[in-house]
């Protein structure tokens, strides 16, 4: 069987970041994924976690911890944004 490591797929709004699946539900460009029974959110220049009813801003630490990398979101929504693929 073949692994793909930190390949985007894209179809109609769904997207592998080699770490989890993110979905977009909105109209505005919000990315949107769970991890591990957490719920996060990415809107075009910063991470989210859902925490006591509200999203909170995750810090750079956190997010560089986790896997999370805005560089492998397309910056116009639209295609990839010439970072697909490269290496953590």
């Amino acid at each position: 069987m073949t692994q793909i490591s930190h390949v985007w797929h894209e179809n109609k709004g769904v997207r592998w970041d080699g770490h989890r699946w993110w979905h977009r539900y909105t109209k505005h460009g919000d990315w949107y994924s769970t991890d591990h029974g957490r719920r996060y959110r990415f809107d075009g220049h910063r991470f989210y976690r859902w925490d006591d009813g509200t999203w909170k801003r995750l810090s750079s630490a956190y997010a560089r911890h986790h896997g999370f990398d805005r560089r492998d979101f397309p910056r116009n929504g639209h295609g990839h944004d010439g970072h697909h693929g490269h290496g953590r």
